[in-house]
């Protein structure tokens, strides 16, 4: 069973930041070499782990995991992995010196000025030493001069847990379907955004659709958890919802879904249970 995909989330997140790398490089570029710069992939992972992302410049490729973290940590890490990329396409290679965090930096306030981050998420950051880097180089966060740029708030996505025996009424409404969030999504003209609620109400119920802004935007990704070795934990596992042998993820395992936001949570109780192995599997 695979833990990673292109899917329509990062996809999203692709669009979003091929026209960051263009705004922030267009005048400083040729566009041959702006062409490169935005010719890379979002691989998002099911997996939770010491490293949040990774660029593979061989094949331009970046992977990206622990979604249990806030929206902007994940964002944070996506531009980082992304001004990996753009600094090997200028320089054909990439390390943590003062040429990358001048990257990571152009980057960094373009999506600030589009509204994708704000100074708050990004000094919310404590899993990495990624704001104490970018201050030593560019100065205090919070002193940053950023230029306003609208474009992305004209729009919204529209956001649907559907169960399959509803999903024709999204389908027929022209949504995609996110594998890797288990949602159905569309994004729509801010002024049609009450037009979408309407139609979904007709046939969901309010806790199973949401819009999104720029300002807003969220991972609801979904993680199957797998445990094996739980039989004599088994009445303590049945009490947090674990399922024997269920969702089809193997012979003797302990099993149950949820969001990756209740992970560092769920982990914490799982730890206290001794001789677990745990797997993070999508599905």
């Amino acid at each position: 069973m695979s833990t990673d995909q292109i899917s329509y989330s990062s996809e999203r997140i692709r669009k979003m930041l091929q026209d960051v790398i263009q705004k922030a490089y267009e005048t400083k570029e040729s566009s041959e070499t702006l062409t490169k710069m935005k010719r890379f992939w979002f691989y998002f992972q099911a997996k939770e782990g010491k490293i949040n992302g990774y660029y593979q410049s061989d094949i331009f490729r970046i992977r990206i995991q622990n979604f249990s973290r806030p929206a902007g940590h994940v964002l944070v890490t996506c531009i980082h992995e992304v001004a990996h990329h753009v600094d090997f396409i200028i320089r054909n290679e990439t390390k943590h010196d003062a040429t990358f965090y001048q990257v990571f930096y152009n980057l960094l306030v373009v999506a600030m000025g589009m509204g994708l981050l704000s100074k708050e998420q990004l000094l919310a950051i404590q899993d990495t030493n990624c704001v104490e880097k970018l201050e030593k180089h560019h100065g205090l966060i919070k002193y940053w001069i950023i230029s306003p740029d609208n474009s992305y708030q004209d729009f919204v996505w529209i956001k649907c847990r559907s169960s399959i025996l509803k999903k024709e009424r999204v389908k027929k409404a022209n949504y995609q379907f996110c594998s890797f969030e288990k949602v159905w999504y569309k994004q729509v003209p801010k002024k049609q955004m009450q037009v979408e609620l309407d139609y979904l109400a007709r046939y969901y119920k309010k806790s199973e659709y949401c819009a999104e802004s720029i300002f807003n935007f969220s991972f609801s990704v979904v993680y199957y958890v797998s445990l094996r070795n739980g039989r004599i934990h088994k009445e303590e596992l049945k009490k947090i919802g674990y399922f024997y042998e269920a969702y089809d993820l193997g012979a003797f395992t302990w099993n149950k879904i949820l969001l990756a936001s209740q992970w560092p949570a769920e982990k914490a109780k799982l730890e206290k249970m001794k001789g677990l192995k745990v797997r993070i599997l999508l599905k």
